[in-house]
């Protein structure tokens, strides 16, 4: 026979971890080791949640350079005026009226 935990146990772990109980806590209220406890957890667990932030670019997009190019403050808000009513950024409105004005 296999050395599974039995079902009434196993509830007991998940819903102690469900309240926030650490793991050495809920070894100690239970008499599970530790590491079956983790074990559990993981296996019961859900995926974390991706981190927000810069999302991830293709492989031949990445490759472009950053051009540093300074406004003035009357420039910059017809800039992102005109970005707004064509519902782009202001970098995609930029790249897309620079390539149309170069013909590429």
């Amino acid at each position: 026979m296999a050395n599974v935990l039995n079902t009434d146990k196993q509830i007991a772990v998940i819903a102690a971890l469900a309240e926030g109980s650490s793991i050495r806590a809920i070894e100690r209220m239970t008499g599970v080791h530790r590491d079956t406890i983790m074990r559990l957890g993981v296996r019961i667990g859900k995926p974390k949640p991706k981190k927000p932030g810069r999302p991830r670019m293709a492989k031949g997009e990445a490759k472009g350079s950053i051009v540093p190019v300074r406004f003035s403050p009357e420039d910059r808000k017809r800039v992102e005026a005109a970005a707004r009513a064509s519902n782009q950024t202001v970098s995609a409105w930029i790249r897309s009226t620079l390539t149309a004005a170069i013909g590429a």
